[in-house]
């Protein structure tokens, strides 16, 4: 996964289960990236995009088309842009 960070792009590579949703994942990874002292740019809610399409957070990543490895931009969602 990308993430868009205060300190510029950071790749991390994370585990997100063949069953599991963003929903689920994503909160889970963010809490590990602030104990590292990663946090994302901005302040709104969280989105994940891959090849430019933003994805469901509740919708298996199979069934949204995305392959295994493919990476995954995680960002804010830009308020009142």
């Amino acid at each position: 996964m990308m993430f868009e960070t205060q300190s510029g792009p950071t790749q991390k590579t994370v585990l997100i289960e063949e069953g599991e949703v963003l929903a689920k994942a994503v909160p889970e990874i963010l809490h590990d990236l602030k104990d590292e002292g990663i946090y994302l740019t901005g302040s709104g809610d969280w989105q994940v995009q891959c090849n430019g399409v933003q994805l469901d957070k509740h919708t298996l990543l199979r069934d949204q088309g995305v392959e295994a490895n493919e990476v995954l931009r995680v960002s804010t969602i830009a308020i009142g842009a």
